[in-house]
């Protein structure tokens, strides 16, 4: 069994292979989706070490521990401690590459391009196939990539998510910050509402417009210029509302940051 640990910008999410391997292909939401919203760290919680640490002890030992880090270098050294004291193992940091199982890395400099998007895009072509692919990721970042039907991760285009958005007119402004501090996707409504009557409703509607305005854009662009026979696939945490409130269709495939992890994985094991 290995376990698979994805570090994000604001979250830490794992799981082992056993669970992957058994979710993948299950119905929306999937077994490993209510399984990861039980075991989600604040990347930046002042507790992290001990809270991880509390959570690993509760797994049995794995054989390998392999991670996806975006974040920022200490929480890289967390993540060694806590795996040579429990299982008196090395975690192995995976990076991006100019090609791995079956895709080819196109960008100016393969190995600047961020993990998770590397990753993201490995799972969304083992699970689709070969066909051109938009894979959207809308979390912290969304970041809107493409793959053509050949394999080529030709790049992309990234911008804020909706909470980074909100936090970045908290940081400007004085009256906004008032009335949104208390801001969670959570509170996400069904709909884009353009007349709203407050100012937390107001920005709320604005960002999500903004977001989602952005992704259909960036589909149609794809649509008009490339294959008419692309999929779309969407993950993270704002993924399924997004999916909801999109003019295209699009698959919503959870956690492929852990998914592509573990393909990575299997084939550095090769």
């Amino acid at each position: 069994m290995k376990l698979l640990i994805d570090i994000g910008n604001r979250r830490v999410k794992w799981a082992t292979s056993d669970q992957i391997n058994a979710s993948v292909g299950a119905p929306t939401p999937s077994d490993l989706d209510k399984m990861i919203s039980d075991q989600i760290i604040n990347t930046h919680s002042s507790e992290r070490v001990e809270q991880l640490g509390m959570q690993f002890k509760k797994l049995p030992a794995p054989e390998s521990v392999w991670v996806s880090c975006v974040s920022a270098e200490s929480i890289k050294t967390d993540i060694v401690k806590i795996c040579k004291v429990i299982w008196k193992l090395s975690p192995i940091f995976i990076q991006a590459k100019a090609a791995a199982m079956g895709v080819e890395n196109c960008c100016e400099n393969p190995a600047t391009v961020g993990v998770d998007r590397w990753a993201a895009n490995i799972a969304a072509r083992h699970i689709a196939g070969p066909r051109p692919l938009v894979v959207i990721d809308a979390g912290t970042a969304v970041t809107i990539d493409y793959v053509d039907s050949e394999g080529g991760f030709l790049g992309g285009i990234i911008f804020p998510g909706v909470a980074t958005m909100i936090e970045s007119l908290n940081s400007a402004t004085s009256q906004i910050q008032k009335m949104t501090h208390s801001y969670s996707t959570k509170q996400i409504p069904k709909q884009i509402h353009y007349v709203n009557t407050n100012t937390r409703s107001a920005v709320e509607n604005g960002v999500m417009l903004a977001v989602v305005a952005g992704i259909d854009q960036a589909i149609a662009h794809h649509l008009a210029t490339k294959d008419r026979e692309l999929k779309v696939i969407i993950t993270g945490g704002d993924a399924e509302w997004i999916s909801g409130l999109s003019i295209h269709d699009m698959k919503y495939a959870s956690n492929l940051a852990l998914i592509g992890l573990l393909l990575l994985s299997e084939a550095s094991a090769q």
